[in-house]
């Protein structure tokens, strides 16, 4: 039950529990599975992170096929293992691979977005103005992005 509102629960699936949302496991015995608890202030990083956030929310429990369930379960894997080890920069990557689940999860039929494009969610900041079809700045001399052209500097 979430917010008095009834999910069956029929393995594989994937929910997702927003903060002030009130949820009560009922009748439910011998699961296993994989939990991620966080704040959403640990994930978010820009406006489309909210949006998620806020379209996860619309439809909360989600039935994995096969391979979206081995798919969810090697992410969690990674988290959890992330975790565990602790090594230098490992928030970060916990907060990469944490985006890249919500993001697949919203690209699931059923998960808040439109099926294997992501609905209508805005593409990656950087990503229209580096595929635009004008070359990239040669850079410095030496460097392995091209040498300074003629004249500067």
């Amino acid at each position: 039950m979430l917010d008095l509102e009834r999910y069956e629960v029929r393995p594989p699936q994937l929910g997702v529990i927003l903060p002030g949302q009130v949820h009560h496991w009922e009748g439910v015995r011998g699961l296993e599975g994989s939990l991620a608890l966080f704040t959403p202030e640990f994930l978010v990083g820009g406006p489309d992170d909210e949006e998620l956030l806020r379209r996860l929310g619309e439809r909360p429990w989600v039935d994995l096929d096969a391979a979206g369930h081995e798919r969810t379960a090697r992410l969690m894997g990674d988290l959890a293992e992330e975790y565990r080890h602790g090594a230098d920069g490992f928030a970060g990557v916990l907060r990469s691979l944490l985006h890249v689940l919500l993001v697949r999860t919203v690209r699931l039929p059923g998960g808040g977005g439109g099926g294997s494009t992501g609905g209508d969610l805005p593409p990656p900041r950087g990503l229209a103005e580096s595929s635009c079809a004008s070359p990239v700045p040669p850079g410095p001399p030496g460097s392995p992005y091209g040498s300074a052209p003629s004249g500067s500097g």
